[in-house]
């Protein structure tokens, strides 16, 4: 088995929809989007050279970004590879990260604390593209 963390394609994530993605940040992955994304702070985990999760960073301005992740369900085995790469690639980013995670996500709620983000708004009601309540969370690292 070859993992890999490779930049982020935008035809990862057509690829990983037709997987049946598990669970993302409910971004809307519209062609513009995922040209913005490819240009920034973006890779993907492959393992056998098929992309299983991507994420990133985007920045909003100098000293604040968004953080994203797009997973399938491939990803749970190869979590421990995901969380190391992903700590790895924050500890690059200055400033203020935020992510949202779903309310009735608790496996998210989880990783985003022990990738050193904490609860900053407990609840954003009918914030996610079905509806769907979030916590948001934030980390800041120092430059």
């Amino acid at each position: 088995m070859i993992r890999q963390i490779v930049p982020f394609r935008r035809w990862h994530m057509p690829w990983l929809l037709e997987q049946g993605s598990a669970e993302g940040t409910g971004m809307p992955y519209d062609v513009d989007t995922l040209m913005t994304l490819e240009k920034q702070n973006s890779w993907s985990a492959v393992i056998d050279g098929k992309p299983i999760a991507c994420g990133g960073t985007l920045q909003h301005w100098p000293g604040r970004h968004q953080a994203w992740t797009y997973m399938t369900p491939h990803t749970s085995r190869h979590m421990r590879f995901i969380t190391r790469a992903v700590e790895s690639a924050l500890e690059k980013v200055t400033g203020r990260i935020e992510l949202t995670v779903r309310a009735d996500f608790p496996q998210g709620q989880r990783w985003a604390k022990m990738l050193g983000f904490k609860v900053e708004t407990p609840c954003l009601e009918d914030y996610g593209p079905q509806g769907e309540a979030h916590i948001g969370y934030v980390r800041f690292n120092k430059g």
